[in-house]
């Protein structure tokens, strides 16, 4: 379901959050830019802890501040069917007390999310912090982004608090542009990739592939002997 740029607000969005308690449907869900707030999270987080059939969420470019994504944090640890998420160009780094050990909570007890965005919400280092560690104990999480806040995911998808792509490195590059998340599909076309932006090192939306070499002692030696 896409309800993109509507002005649904607060008010409609609980209405909706309501009915979706019982639904046995739909997959996915598309409320970005429709001015939602703290306002709406407790009707959200209620409706993913009794909702199992919700598979994406995208909540981009909204208004949702710490504390509505800490409520959106825990209907998410108690929900099993969320692979995807969306929660870029929000604020959740605004007044962030408790921020940082909710999202340690989600990353290190959560085993459904697989693809995650969180750039641009101005999360300081040290949320970042609490949430790397969290990171270290989850096995389910394939791509993750974090462009835009006070850290950087490293080319083995871990969480690496730093200030150097902060709101800062945003300022100084005001033409910068960053594809959006959409579920599991590759959106980077590496021909038009804008060199300004450092590339966040997501393995779907890049289109990693695992690779495994296998080794046999001796084949290689005559291999490399062959090709003398």
């Amino acid at each position: 379901m896409n309800l993109e740029g509507n002005n649904i607000g607060d008010v409609g969005a609980i209405e909706l959050f309501g009915s979706l308690k019982t639904n046995t449907y739909l997959k996915k869900l598309n409320l970005s830019k429709n001015k939602l707030t703290n306002a709406c999270t407790p009707a959200l987080s209620e409706m993913l802890m009794k909702n199992d059939t919700l598979e994406e969420l995208y909540l981009y470019m909204n208004v949702i501040q710490s504390e509505g994504a800490i409520t959106l944090f825990n209907g998410l640890k108690k929900n099993n069917s969320i692979r995807v998420l969306d929660l870029s160009w929000n604020t959740i780094g605004a007044n962030e007390r408790g921020l940082g050990k909710a999202f340690f909570e989600l990353f290190s007890t959560n085993n459904s999310l697989v693809h995650c965005d969180f750039s641009f919400n101005k999360i300081s280092y040290q949320t970042t912090e609490q949430a790397a560690k969290g990171l270290e104990e989850n096995h389910t999480i394939y791509g993750l982004h974090w462009l835009g806040n006070e850290g950087y995911i490293d080319t083995e998808g871990f969480l690496i608090p730093s200030k150097r792509f902060g709101p800062e490195y945003i300022t100084l590059h005001p033409t910068i542009s960053k594809p959006r998340i959409d579920g599991f599909k590759c959106v980077i076309n590496p021909k038009h990739y804008d060199k300004a932006t450092p590339k966040e090192n997501c393995w779907i939306c890049e289109g990693w592939q695992e690779i495994t070499v296998t080794y046999f002692p001796g084949i290689l030696t005559e291999i490399i002997s062959f090709s003398r």
